[in-house]
């Protein structure tokens, strides 16, 4: 997966003043930000926003990255041994095993079922966040099929206790397709 930010402006949507509010509404709905400006506005800042096609790859199973993945429009599939597990939609996240363990490789393959928009938040960044906001996260829990619950301000806790997924295999050729630099956006 190619690791460059498009700069072609590619995620019209989200451009100008009318953009960067509609951005900011879909990230104070995330189950992480749970409403909060400061929070949406941070996240925001501290992100790369990524487009991504039906098919594409957001994250494979083994890579080393530990970012977590705020899905701001569309749905995606996880799938634990080519097996979907679980679909997530807008307004939900994946990735957040990597808040557990921020040196273990990926342990599920994320792959684009539509047209999906996701901002890529790092690890450290994302811990940085959630350091300054304590509310960070503590919002309503996303719930995936296989049955795991994840409320990011307790989402470490609630991992170390409970076993929500198993290393996936990568299924197919699928890449990111193109992406801009949230953080040059002044919200």
């Amino acid at each position: 997966m190619p690791k460059h930010p498009a700069s072609d402006g590619s995620i019209k949507v989200f451009a100008g003043r009318t953009g960067k509010r509609r951005l900011l509404e879909a990230v104070k709905s995330q189950t992480l930000v749970s409403g909060s400006l400061q929070i949406a506005r941070e996240a925001i800042r501290s992100s790369v926003i990524e487009e991504y096609q039906r098919g594409d790859c957001l994250m494979r199973q083994g890579e080393p990255e530990n970012d977590i993945f705020l899905l701001v429009s569309g749905e995606v599939s996880v799938l634990v041994n080519r097996r979907e597990v679980a679909l997530r939609n807008a307004g939900t996240h994946v990735g957040e095993m990597a808040l557990v363990d921020p040196l273990a490789k990926r342990s599920a393959t994320v792959v684009a079922r539509e047209h999906t928009i996701a901002l890529r938040v790092p690890e450290y960044r994302f811990s940085m966040i959630a350091a300054k906001y304590p509310d960070f996260g503590v919002g309503s829990p996303s719930r995936s099929q296989s049955g795991c619950e994840n409320a990011a301000g307790s989402c470490r806790n609630h991992i170390m206790n409970r076993s929500c997924s198993s290393a996936l295999r990568p299924r197919g050729k699928q890449s990111r397709t193109k992406s801009t630099d949230a953080s040059a956006k002044n919200l």
